[in-house]
């Protein structure tokens, strides 16, 4: 599944849960055009960044949970909790490890050569 099909999908998740708000309402709040959510969440339109900031902040959520597939990355959902409670310290050590995993599994493992950019909407 790619990143914007899991954003749509936990995106029709909170307005669904929320049951007050609509996809007009919603749009509104963010400043957006009366249509921009509908567009978004079939898939006509992909939101830019700060409108994602916007959306995370009305649901008070964090931008990462609208990324996550919360039905199969509950392994991933637990991890970033647990990295959330760490004392700051840690992460350097954290971050360079996860380039080393990210060097030694990741896509361009073994390759030689540039490696070439994914579309952010394309990623998973």
């Amino acid at each position: 599944m790619q990143a914007i099909d899991i954003f749509i999908k936990n995106l029709l998740r909170h307005i669904d849960q929320e049951a007050k708000p609509s996809m007009l309402q919603l749009s509104l709040s963010i400043g957006a055009s009366p249509s921009y959510i509908q567009k978004v969440s079939t898939n006509n339109l992909h939101p830019s960044f700060p409108k994602i900031d916007e959306i995370c902040r009305y649901y008070d959520v964090r931008g990462w949970e609208m990324f996550c597939d919360m039905d199969e990355d509950s392994d991933l959902v637990s991890t970033i909790q647990m990295l959330e409670t760490m004392p700051a310290d840690t992460f350097p050590l954290i971050y360079e490890y996860v380039k080393y995993l990210n060097k030694r599994y990741g896509d361009g493992a073994g390759k030689r050569g540039k490696k070439r950019k994914k579309s952010f909407w394309k990623m998973r």
